[in-house]
């Protein structure tokens, strides 16, 4: 049996079964669907009725789209499908069909708008030739260029979209039967539209939207970033302020072990070199993705990194925490070359992160939307929790080393008063002293 447009097979409007007075006949035929894929051009030409020629598109890979606003249409490269209204089957294989909306290439239309006489913003050859040699314009011809530079105003959606390189559009021609994968931009209601029905056509990371989306979280890391270092700062100060002011108000008699005292300390400067470094990498891929994943800045980010990693390692082993000087109440005497060459370097990468953002905040259109950024979020997924458990367990680490210290000073001073000695003796003195009563107790 071949396919059939007729309608014999339906029932009529009272319910009643039609009478089949005849069978099918040519001019009801119906054929195949052309289903067409994303690909290199294959078309195939089918006659039909009347010696006519229609064309089936079995592969497309570009199309001419207009650009309603800007009166102006291009050839250019389609991406992909993201959205269709009557099946998502058709979405997740690609095919073109009328109404389908896509994604094309914003290049030829971004080239066209760099160029143009009212919003000139390239440095082609084209128009650095134009530069060069002006082209004069009667004073009728300049004035109505002046009136219209003061309404070139680009939907701050597509500028978005211009930023990312991906335009959204919409198909309205057959592919299927004329050969073509022809539409138009997608602008005003249109797109904003598409933007709040359908969530999954825009992109999940939040790194791969257009530059300023990213803005906002960038300035929040950057903050994060300086906010762990002074929370590490202050953390350093007062956990050890209180730890001296504890040891001195009891008054230990016996001094902390020296290997202790480096332990400790190898724990700390461990612990915030990651939580300086993670911040810094979450930070340093987001600016890669500001900068449009471009591979040069991509080469600079990883230098920093490593520069900064190295310096750290140099700052180490010139002087490592086995030379570090402690009290006896595990008080660092930390030479002041090392804690400026820490802060140092600490403020200049800190510094070139938060430059290279308000750098390219300064040299990007105006016209870019600031897009809300759920930072919270963002944080969540990157790892932020990681962060938080290192210092949770930092703090919870004090609290019981604090608490075993003071109580073990209260027992050592309850020791010294029972004793009834005033001076101050070591725990091998306590036992030589046992010794020799236990000696003089036994008989001869």
């Amino acid at each position: 049996m071949g396919i059939s447009r007729s309608s014999r097979h339906k029932r009529s409007a009272s319910g009643a079964q039609r009478a089949h007075y005849r069978k099918k006949r040519k001019f009801e035929l119906g054929r195949q669907p052309a289903n067409t894929k994303l690909g290199p051009k294959r078309i195939h030409s089918v006659r039909v009725r009347g010696g006519n020629v229609k064309y089936r598109a079995l592969r497309l890979d570009g199309g001419n789209f207009a650009w309603g606003s800007e009166h102006v249409t291009k050839k250019t490269r389609i991406i992909g499908v993201v959205y269709n209204a009557s099946n998502n089957e058709l979405v997740r294989t690609n095919t073109l069909v009328k109404s389908a909306i896509i994604q094309v290439d914003a290049t030829p239309f971004r080239q066209w708008y760099e160029l143009h006489p009212i919003t000139k913003k390239g440095k082609s050859q084209a128009t650095e030739a134009a530069a060069e040699d002006p082209k004069k314009l009667s004073n009728h011809a300049q004035r109505n260029l002046e009136e219209r530079k003061k309404d070139a105003k680009i939907d701050p959606l597509l500028e978005a979209q211009f930023g990312a390189g991906r335009l959204y559009a919409a198909i309205s021609s057959r592919p299927g039967q004329s050969g073509r994968a022809d539409g138009y931009i997608l602008e005003g209601k249109e797109l904003e539209c598409l933007r709040a029905t359908s969530p999954d056509s825009r992109p999940k990371q939040l790194w791969l939207c257009g530059p300023l989306a990213a803005l906002p979280l960038v300035g929040h890391l950057h903050f994060f970033g300086v906010f762990g270092v002074l929370v590490m700062t202050n953390h350093w100060l007062i956990v050890h302020s209180v730890n001296i002011a504890f040891a001195f108000k009891f008054t230990s008699l016996f001094p902390i072990p020296g290997v202790l005292c480096v332990i400790w300390l190898v724990y700390q400067i461990a612990a915030t070199y990651i939580f300086l470094n993670a911040i810094d990498a979450v930070l340093m891929i987001r600016i890669y993705g500001f900068y449009h994943r471009n591979w040069k800045m991509g080469v600079f980010l990883c230098a920093l990194f490593a520069i900064r990693f190295s310096l750290a390692i140099i700052i180490i082993a010139i002087h490592p925490p086995s030379q570090v000087d402690f009290d006896e109440n595990c008080g660092i005497h930390m030479p002041k070359p090392v804690v400026f060459c820490f802060l140092v370097s600490e403020m200049i990468s800190q510094s070139i992160i938060l430059g290279l953002t308000f750098a390219q905040q300064a040299f990007a259109p105006e016209k870019l939307p600031r897009a809300p950024t759920p930072v919270v979020s963002v944080f969540y997924r990157d790892g932020i929790m990681t962060y938080a458990a290192v210092l949770v367990w930092i703090r919870v680490f004090i609290s019981i080393l604090t608490s075993a210290t003071c109580r073990i000073i209260i027992n050592m001073r309850q020791l010294a008063e029972n004793n009834g000695s005033v001076e101050p003796f070591e725990l091998t003195s306590i036992l030589e002293t046992s010794e020799e009563r236990t000696t003089s107790s036994l008989p001869a």
